[in-house]
This record gives structure tokens, sequence and C-alpha cells, in this order.
């Protein structure tokens, strides 16, 4: 049997898939982004990725699942897509027919895993936190400005959580995200640290896996930190 998983974006999608991919009684390769292969290399192996889309590309990739020989495809991208990249595989398809689709994203993700016969049981048990740090995730990138709170909603979140824990923050989020975060960060309350800019998706899933808590903002972090069992 050979087996292989196929979910291409958006990162906090990839992300809410995470607690299927980990109980698959098989290990599957990944077909994902050179994004999804960040997300998921400290725990997967081997992948086939998609570099862009373009037409050519396409059907390279097409080729290229074809060529693997893969008994089964888990599509969890399920849609127009994806199935016409998995048509001409030869394998067995699992995707989104007849699945209840208002739901969470993981609950549909393990819904379509568990046609295959290959889902093992989800691990859904959670975590107690000791870590010294909690997580802001306060920014968006520019296509997402209006995700982002008054700074004044910040501060309250910040004295609140001063108070109760009297814990390190720690903001997170990307490059361009980083000259927010230093205006806002001042303004906060206790010790609080920028790390905006300075993390690979690797270290920021490390990051969130090893907080006491994560206030977000944004469904990546959000769904990063909430599928490795930290409070988000």
């Amino acid at each position: 049997m050979k087996l292989a998983v196929l979910r291409f974006s958006a990162l906090g999608d990839m992300a809410a898939s995470l607690p299927v991919l980990r109980a698959l009684k098989i290990k599957p390769v990944i077909i994902t982004t050179p994004l999804g292969r960040e997300l998921l290399k400290d725990e997967f192996s081997e992948f086939i990725l998609l570099q862009d889309k373009k037409p050519v590309t396409m059907i390279k990739l097409a080729v290229e699942i074809r060529r693997a020989g893969f008994s089964d495809i888990i599509d969890l991208q399920s849609n127009d897509r994806s199935k016409i990249l998995t048509f001409f595989s030869g394998s067995t398809v699992y995707g989104s027919k007849d699945i209840e689709m208002r739901q969470p994203a993981t609950n549909i993700f393990a819904d379509i895993a568990r046609k295959s016969g290959f889902l093992g049981q989800l691990d859904q048990s959670y975590k107690v936190c000791t870590s010294d740090y909690i997580v802001l995730n306060c920014g968006s990138i520019a296509k997402w400005l209006s995700k982002r709170l008054p700074d004044e909603k910040w501060i309250e979140i910040s004295q609140v959580l001063n108070q109760k824990f009297n814990a390190r923050i720690v903001l997170s989020g990307d490059r361009s995200e980083r000259e927010y975060l230093e205006r806002l960060a001042p303004k906060l309350a206790g010790t609080v640290d920028v790390v905006a800019g300075h993390t690979s998706i690797p270290e920021l899933k490390e990051l969130l896996q090893n907080a006491m808590l994560t206030v977000s903002t944004d469904s990546a972090a959000m769904h990063m930190s909430a599928v490795q069992k930290t409070p988000t």
C-alpha cells in the first residue's frame, strides 16, 4: 500500500489537517506547496510539491503523481484543481463528496480520511501548560488589515493576562507586521518581546507549541497553536 495526502492551502487549513495526518495508520507522502512542506517537514519526510499554479506545472505534477503509483490518495483539498490532478492518477481517491461541510476544518478532514479506512484514533487530549510566556498574534498581512483589533483592545487583553498570569508576552507575525507590532509593544502591560519577522514556519510552530496560551486574530497561527494542544 502506498498512500498520499493532498492539501495545498491555506496555511491555517494545512495546520488544521495535522491531527488527521498524525492519526493515519500509514505514513503518507504529502502532496503540497513549499509552504506546506515548511509546516510539515519536522513530522513527515516525503513530499511532492506544487511550485506554482501555471498550467504546465499542473500537468507535470499530474504526471509525477501518476508515476508515483499511489494505491490511495486522500484529497483534503477537494476542489477542481485537485480533482484534475488526481483524475489520471490510477489511484483510489477519497474527497469531500457527501461530507458535511458545515463543521470545523479538522472534522471535515477527518471525515474525508475516514472514508479511506486508513484513519486511526484522533488524539483529542489536551495539555496543561507550564510555560513562562504567552503568544499574542496581533497582526495580519496587508490584505487582512481588518483583522487587527484597536490598540486599546490589545492593551486591555495584555493587562488582564499580566494580572492573571504575570507571564512574558511574545508578539508573533511575519516581517510585514513587525513595524506595527513594534509600535504596539510599548503600550502593552508586562514584559513584551517582538519576534515577528524573525521566526521561520518551523520555529513559529515550536514557539506556539511551547506557549502557555495563544491569543490570535489570524487563523494560521490560531490553527497551528490549537492543533498542538496549546490553549488558544
